[in-house]
């Protein structure tokens, strides 16, 4: 994670806020701004790499268990209040609820890939897919740039490389 930062003499500086880390960068914001801008729309040109990351699939979790758990044995006691089984419902429908993937983003990356192939990206383009496809900007001592994509695709000056 970079932190922007201005010296005494007024220079940009962006510092790695890493413990170990400690490097700067000094480049003024309209470079910084120039270079993502074109990596951006080399991206543009290359929608086929924008692909939602696969979802992962894990099983449910210690209060969805525990919920699920308490359910079962209300409904086995049978002395249980017709509120209490009613709540106990509802609190593990909402806990599975909320596990589940949300499309939303793969949605928002597919209808960015259909617009970008079906002309050239304008500056509205360009921050839909900064937001949407991008996971960080990486800022390197070269002041050379690279976008990490949402799948682990790295975008650098040379090529592209799937972590």
């Amino acid at each position: 994670m970079l932190a922007r930062g201005t010296r005494s003499h007024g220079r940009v500086q962006w510092r790695c806020q890493e413990p170990d880390c400690g490097q700067s960068v000094s480049i003024s914001d309209e470079a910084l701004a120039k270079i993502v801008n074109r990596r951006l729309r080399e991206l543009s040109q290359a929608p086929h790499l924008l692909t939602a990351p696969e979802p992962q699939q894990t099983g449910p979790d210690l209060d969805t268990v525990r919920l699920q758990n308490e359910l079962t044995l209300a409904l086995n006691r049978g002395g249980e209040s017709p509120e209490c089984i009613k709540s106990l419902i509802l609190a593990t429908a909402a806990q599975r609820y909320g596990q589940l993937p949300d499309p939303t983003r793969a949605h928002k990356l597919e209808r960015l890939r259909t617009q970008l192939k079906q002309g050239p990206a304008d500056a509205d383009a360009l921050s839909a897919l900064l937001t949407t496809a991008v996971r960080a900007v990486r800022l390197a001592p070269e002041k050379t740039v690279a976008l990490e994509l949402i799948n682990g695709t790295i975008i650098t000056e040379e090529k592209e490389e799937s972590a």
